[in-house]
């Protein structure tokens, strides 16, 4: 399990963000105490409000969750 705490959340925006099964599911837009914003997509962006309880694994600024992207759109989505 990942401290959270001890990541620096700095070094994740603008870096992707991969699903458990391995699809890139957007770029890190916004950091928040308890979760990130991943945004995707060029003209009109999908927003996912992602809890930080959800990431498995923090890794030179690459964030990797622990669901799989169908759970992700079906879940955290919003706007």
């Amino acid at each position: 399990m990942i401290k959270t705490e001890d990541i620096d959340w700095q070094k994740s925006i603008n870096n992707p963000v991969y699903s458990a099964d391995g699809k890139e599911i957007g770029f890190v837009s916004s950091v928040q105490p308890d979760k990130i914003i991943v945004t995707a997509g060029p003209l009109t962006p999908d927003k996912f409000l992602v809890p930080k309880s959800s990431i498995y694994r923090f890794e030179n600024g690459t964030v990797h969750l622990k669901e799989d992207s169908t759970f992700i759109s079906s879940n955290y989505q919003f706007e």
